[in-house]
């Protein structure tokens, strides 16, 4: 019989991360996954998970399901892959995070809050103000944007420039990386980097014109 102290005590709008450990945690997508040891997902250690459904006791222990923070996209076949909001994981490997209020910045006006992780996510209306509530949040930033559960009970993403707390920002790269991957999105900013090669280009073509006429255009003078 597994330990019946497993089981987890949740109060409302709890958030879950998995415990530190090198290894990560696996994760499952149905029951019967569990029973057959059928992994969908690895979380890394010390990473945010999300918050909590219910749990049931299995022969292999206690485990929980959650609603994910941040959706993981699995591979189903050569060519088929899903995305899966809820997943399974045993109650050993989470605890609760600590979680900060976040309000925003004074002098901001009209910031975004998102579905998501990037400003390719839909916006949630109405924009919030300076001195706004954005909500609670352990700090966990993913792709520069940090999430937050309201009181309400509502998740969404707001970038961490305008937010400010009594706690600190928690930019891990574990989480960030397998985030990246879990999604398949690429988190590079293409338009800035597009604009740096643009202004590189641009300067090594005013520097050679400037040389050129440097070399040039004094002795014609001169031979007149």
């Amino acid at each position: 019989m597994a330990d019946q102290s497993a089981q987890i005590a949740v109060q409302p709008n709890d958030v879950f991360r998995t415990k530190a450990v090198t290894t990560g945690w696996n994760a499952y997508q149905t029951q019967a996954d569990i029973a057959a040891g059928k992994v969908a997902y690895s979380f890394p250690g010390n990473a945010q998970v999300g918050r909590f459904v219910r749990d049931v006791q299995t022969a292999k222990g206690w485990y929980s399901l959650m609603e994910l923070t941040m959706p993981v996209t699995v591979s189903t076949g050569v060519l088929s892959k899903v995305t899966l909001t809820h997943l399974w994981i045993q109650n050993v490997g989470l605890e609760k995070a600590t979680l900060t209020m976040y309000t925003i910045t004074k002098g901001s006006t009209n910031v975004n809050r998102r579905i998501g992780p990037g400003t390719e996510y839909a916006k949630i209306n109405p924009p919030l103000q300076g001195g706004q509530t954005a909500g609670k949040s352990d700090g966990t930033v993913i792709n520069g944007f940090v999430p937050l559960y309201t009181e309400e009970g509502r998740l969404q993403w707001v970038s961490k420039t305008y937010l400010t707390s009594a706690g600190q920002f928690e930019q891990s790269t574990v989480d960030s990386l397998a985030n990246n991957l879990q999604t398949g999105t690429s988190f590079l900013d293409w338009p800035l980097l597009l604009k740096s090669i643009g202004f590189g280009i641009l300067a090594v073509g005013l520097g050679w014109g400037i040389g050129y006429l440097v070399d040039h255009f004094p002795k014609k003078r001169r031979a007149l």
